[in-house]
């Protein structure tokens, strides 16, 4: 319980604030929830390397969940696919807040949306 509502603080205030915000795996999750979108479940995705399609090109990345996003929250639009159309990543259309569902720090390449990628830099 403390973990979700410190996390709900912490989003509300960097939303407040226009700050950017990249939740990955579990944090892909609370932003979605967060904004009224539907988690479910997925199978195969533990401990696993998936595809993805994302910005016109397929991926490998490295995944760690048994959630799926089955609807998104307002105001946010998919930007990666697995090969079953589940979404692994989304975006706001207008602020610059990001899920993406598998772990690009655990990829000796991480894969990123380029636009998570260019806040980086």
């Amino acid at each position: 319980m403390a973990r979700n509502q410190t996390e709900n603080l912490l989003y509300q205030d960097a939303v407040e604030k226009g700050k950017p915000v990249v939740g990955i795996c579990h944090g892909a999750f609370v932003i979605n929830d967060i904004s009224k979108g539907v988690n479910g479940s997925v199978d195969g995705h533990v401990d696993a390397d998936i595809k993805i399609t994302m910005e016109g090109r397929e991926h490998t990345v490295r995944c760690y969940h048994s959630q799926a996003i089955e609807k998104l929250g307002e105001d946010f639009e998919a930007i990666a696919y697995d090969n079953e159309g589940i979404i692994e990543a989304f975006k706001h259309v207008s602020k610059p807040i990001y899920g993406i569902v598998w772990h690009p720090e655990r990829m000796d390449e991480p894969v990123l949306p380029s636009d998570v990628a260019d806040l980086l830099n």
